[in-house]
């Protein structure tokens, strides 16, 4: 699962000309960076303000589109943000910010592991510290703080039917929202999910290692995922998936 977000994350890179130029597909640390950045304000009981708040460039360089390196897109360009994250340490989702309609949209394929009330609370770091990062980085075009609207999707979301599909539906709701595509897919194609991502990974490791890269390329010397993924080693970003 892990290698599958990974080669999707760099299939949007490298074939931009497959899906709108409008997206980003961001890596699992980014919503981690947001959550501990929080944690750390409510273990010294510091109240969040936009106005005071410190941003480092660990999280600036997410916006001017240094980070991650399969991104590479100012974020000036984006109406909208995907990436997957766990909530409260129990279950997978797909995030998705629509920067255009300042909405959060969470895509949860078994909502009865945690309430609209658990969601909501754990969101809220999302909700309150981006539009901050945003006005921060590109004052220029975002100069409210205004907290993020937040949708729970349910009419058409497939739902996984067990506890250990969550990292599929997760997978493939990204895969779909980045295509832009309705989501067609059921608790019974589980399996079959599984096995696709499976063989997926092995044909998109082989295009994108062997095939001639089209315009877009690192810069020299910059170490990518395809990187870590050929010589075997591990990437750092801890994806969620199993």
């Amino acid at each position: 699962m892990k290698t599958y977000y990974l080669l999707m994350r760099r299939r949007a890179f490298f074939f931009p000309q497959l899906y709108s130029h409008n997206i980003v597909l961001l890596d699992y640390t980014f919503m981690t960076r947001i959550q501990g950045r929080w944690s750390l304000l409510v273990e010294n009981k510091t109240q969040f303000k936009h106005e005071t708040y410190k941003w480092d460039s660990e999280m600036t360089d997410y916006v001017i589109g240094k980070k991650p390196v399969e991104a590479w897109e100012h974020w000036r360009k984006v109406n909208l943000i995907l990436f997957p994250t766990n909530v409260n340490e129990n279950h997978c989702v797909a995030i998705a910010v629509d920067l255009k309609e300042w909405v959060i949209a969470i895509y949860d394929s078994l909502p009865e592991i945690n309430s609209v009330l658990e969601i909501t609370k754990w969101i809220s770091c999302l909700r309150k510290m981006l539009p901050s990062l945003l006005v921060h980085t590109i004052p220029d075009i975002y100069n409210d703080a205004l907290p993020f609207a937040v949708q729970i999707p349910e009419k058409d979301i497939p739902n996984q039917g067990n506890r250990s599909d969550y990292g599929i539906f997760a997978l493939k709701f990204l895969e779909y929202l980045l295509a832009g595509k309705q989501f067609d897919f059921e608790a019974k194609d589980g399996p079959a999910l599984r096995v696709k991502i499976e063989l997926r990974s092995v044909v998109d490791i082989g295009s994108v290692l062997f095939a001639g890269l089209p315009e877009r390329r690192r810069p020299t010397g910059e170490r990518t995922t395809i990187d870590a993924i050929s010589s075997g080693t591990n990437h750092s970003e801890g994806c969620p998936f199993g």
